[in-house]
């Protein structure tokens, strides 16, 4: 499983081989488009953008955090993934999708705890700017949250919250939305 890397300007890229999620004159599904949407939004996180915090400075996607864990010249940061995405057959022949987005977000420090309800204020913030995504989504929003604290080269807290992103595609054409 190859995971990404998101660069300040949003570009999505693998970090085995360098190449870009989405590539220019490829079909690109509507999933893509929303994984890349939130990407974007993602690294606009930060102190200087108006944040209360730098979450967005490290950004990552489908790392595996247990083989490869965050560093702490990577907190603050965040790792996130499309976790489940369930199509229903709906009305004149259109699919409504419902993806889970997994995000776990890092921060280190004294205040650790303080540090993560900020960056969890700061994800919902940055999501309300735009629900649908760059218009991929009829909606998003955030749903549950649990915290953890995990003992590596110093205590890094890590808060797991889920998104719920609802679209529609074409039956059966996942890279046309309708």
């Amino acid at each position: 499983m190859t995971d990404y890397i998101v660069t300040e300007d949003g570009k999505i890229i693998s970090r085995e081989d360098g190449s870009e999620l989405i590539r220019e004159g490829e079909a690109t599904t509507i999933r893509i488009y929303i994984i890349a949407a939130i990407a974007t939004r993602l690294v606009t996180i930060l102190v200087t953008g108006g944040y209360r915090t730098n979450i967005g400075q490290h950004v990552f996607i489908w790392r595996d955090t247990e083989q490869n864990p965050l560093g702490s010249a990577e907190v603050p940061g965040i790792v996130y993934r499309d976790v489940s995405d369930t199509p229903e057959l709906h009305t004149f022949g259109t699919e409504l999708h419902k993806l889970i987005i997994e995000f776990r977000l890092a921060a280190t420090g004294s205040s650790v705890e303080t540090a993560l309800r900020q960056s969890i204020a700061d994800l919902e913030v940055a999501f309300n700017l735009d629900r649908t995504l760059n218009a991929y989504a009829m909606d998003s929003f955030l749903d549950t949250n649990e915290a953890e604290i995990v003992h590596l080269e110093n205590k890094i807290g890590i808060m797991t919250v889920a998104m719920e992103v609802l679209y529609r595609t074409v039956a059966g054409d996942p890279y046309t939305a309708a």
